[in-house]
């Protein structure tokens, strides 16, 4: 089995309880032990006298690095629970709407149907009035 930092990283995670149960200081100190083991490992194939600068380098390497992450993200804003989008872009010419103004939107699109519907059924009934009337004038000149 190769011990790459990585798995090592997580060998200590699993033995000190799970990543959820990890505070920020326990990844720093993970990832540290992590990097020594790493530059021991690359310092005995370089030979014996560069063992100890190995493990120094990586594990200050190692921990310095996974400390500067922890410290990113404690300053990253705080993300807001809404989903972004495509439809949020300002560039989109769509957008997503509120249940209200789905609503209204319908309701003044039924209003609508119901305006045209009476205009149509005034139609209708103006035809029938002058349909009624030419058939009075026709069978007043037959009869």
């Amino acid at each position: 089995m190769v011990l790459s930092r990585l798995n090592l990283y997580r060998l200590l995670w699993h033995a000190w309880g799970g990543e959820e149960n990890l505070s920020k200081s326990d990844h720093v100190k993970a990832s540290g032990i992590a990097g020594g083991v790493s530059g021991m490992v690359g310092g005995m194939f370089r030979g014996p006298k560069n063992i100890l600068p190995g493990i120094l380098f990586f594990s200050l390497l190692g921990a310095g690095s996974s400390f500067v992450s922890q410290r990113a993200k404690n300053n990253e804003p705080k993300q807001s629970n809404t989903k972004t989008s495509w439809l949020d872009s300002k560039w989109s010419p769509m957008r997503s709407l509120s249940d209200k103004e789905y609503v209204d939107m319908l309701e003044e699109k039924i209003l609508r149907l119901d305006a045209e519907i009476a205009v149509i059924d005034e139609n209708i009934a103006s035809l029938k009035t002058s349909g009624r009337s030419k058939n009075n004038s026709t069978t007043t000149k037959t009869g």
